[in-house]
């Protein structure tokens, strides 16, 4: 009896885990339709033009409509990208630390309104500087890259506390008062990751590693160190053009005293490697609700308040940005030692695009418009007619101010002047988003009762500037 009693269990645990496999699996099943054609043209053609080296994945809803490889881990080897190919984070990294910040004060081990100087007496000249102003970049704090250009023994490698001592020395100047501006910078999240460490009595990477990446069995994400590279497999080579070097330049083989060298060993506002599997994975803890609660996220996703009552475009780790195509976004780039990525969250729609490049050039770009153009321009819409569009609008506040839209090259732009030009973008019916401009800006155009456009609105953060069309 106890011998079928076993059998029967045994039995029931490996349905039960038979069960529980699928849905592991499905997390990175990619389910291709017609928007997953037009990215994998994008990013081929991209590729061809050497203006993209690297991994995409691109979901909707919970599912991955692209992941895919373009390009090569090592380019001397032409040895080819896969999936599991590991890229260094660069600036990626701010949110785990802004995260980091947040769940010690959920502890009651710090106060985001601490002065820096609470837990960092050297910088008691900084009394003003919050954590909060570190985190959302108001600080107005010296950027440490151009102190260490200044003072620093180039063939040394510095770390935080060269960075702390190096500012305990010389006391730059702050660029302005705490929250009278909004300025990046990596000072503030060096100095972040050191209040972390003294609140905690860990080192920085280990209280990341313990509260995060563990938990949430980010396996494949890790601190990068440059003495180690031999332990990690799976990391691609970097690089970089360099005209006098007649091309490329593997970011390696750079002289002991470049930038990317001497200042590599600092972490905070960087420092994280991981491939796309685990940030598909760090998405997805962000959108639960352990890690996160809903009154976390409130916070997180909230754009920074300054002293004149004007918001910035950062929250908690990310730039923040309502937006008429997307809806509210949460992202950040990385742009360091070659690698050059881009992790975009649409926190409205529940989708994220994951692009992680390890060449960067002159000619690489992050092609985000034309994704928001092929993510959300409905397919029934045809822009067959732009010449409805074209003419000249007079702005309703000041009918003197004409603006005129053209059609040039089949496209429909905005005539700046006679010699530049902004190119508009079809994102749904009647509406249009400027390429490649920042802060993002969209147009739409109205009809009358005949269906006939009489007037256009241009919107950019909250604000909206209309226009009568007058022929």
């Amino acid at each position: 009896m106890k011998f079928k009693l076993i059998i029967v269990i045994i039995s029931v645990l490996g349905l039960l885990s038979s069960c529980s496999r699928p849905k592991n699996e499905n997390l990175f099943t990619e389910h291709t339709n017609k928007k997953s054609k037009k990215l994998d043209s994008l990013f081929h053609q991209m590729q061809k033009e050497e203006q993209f080296n690297g991994n995409v994945l691109v979901a909707m809803n919970d599912t991955i409509i692209l992941s895919k490889s373009y390009g090569y881990s090592d380019l001397d080897k032409a040895i080819k990208l896969n999936k599991s190919s590991i890229f260094r984070l660069a600036s990626i990294t701010k949110q785990f630390t802004a995260i980091a910040v947040l769940n010690l004060y959920k502890e009651n081990q710090l106060s985001i309104f601490d002065p820096i100087s609470k837990h960092i007496p050297e910088l008691s000249i900084y009394s003003e500087i919050t954590i909060e102003n570190l985190i959302s970049h108001t600080s107005g704090i010296y950027d440490y890259a151009k102190l260490a250009e200044e003072y620093w023994d180039k063939n040394k490698v510095m770390n935080n506390v060269d960075v702390i001592k190096l500012f305990e020395k010389h006391q730059p100047k702050s660029y302005f008062k705490p929250n009278e501006d909004w300025s990046y910078s990596n000072t503030g999240y060096i100095f972040l990751a050191t209040i972390i460490e003294r609140v905690t009595g860990q080192k920085f990477k280990d209280y990341i590693n313990e509260k995060i990446l563990i938990p949430y069995n980010l396996k494949n994400t890790f601190f990068y160190e440059p003495s180690k590279r031999e332990f990690y497999p799976s990391i691609t080579n970097s690089y970089i053009r360099i005209d006098s070097l007649n091309g490329l330049v593997n970011v390696r083989k750079l002289s002991r005293n470049h930038r990317y060298n001497y200042l590599d060993e600092t972490y905070g506002a960087g420092g994280l490697a991981s491939n796309i599997v685990d940030i598909y994975r760090w998405h997805k803890v962000l959108n639960g609700d352990k890690l996160l609660s809903q009154e976390d996220k409130s916070l997180v996703y909230k754009n920074h308040l300054l002293k004149d009552s004007s918001y910035t475009s950062y929250g908690y780790g990310n730039f923040i940005v309502e937006s008429r195509v997307t809806g509210k976004r949460s992202s950040h780039g990385g742009d360091w030692a070659g690698y050059y990525n881009m992790f975009d969250r649409h926190i409205d729609n529940n989708t994220v695009i994951i692009l992680l490049q390890n060449v960067k050039s002159s000619n690489s770009f992050m092609p985000m418009d034309i994704i928001y153009q092929i993510l959300y321009h409905s397919e029934d819409i045809v822009n067959q007619h732009l010449e409805e569009y074209a003419g000249k609008y007079s702005i309703d506040k000041n009918p003197d101010d004409i603006k005129e839209f053209l059609i040039k090259d089949d496209k429909l732009v905005l005539n700046v002047n006679d010699n530049f030009f902004l190119e508009l973008i079809p994102i749904g019916d009647d509406n249009f988003l400027v390429k490649d401009f920042n802060p993002e800006v969209t147009v739409q155009f109205l009809r009358n009762n005949h269906g006939i456009i009489f007037k256009q609105v241009v919107y950019q953060y909250d604000k909206e500037h209309h226009a009568t069309k007058i022929y």
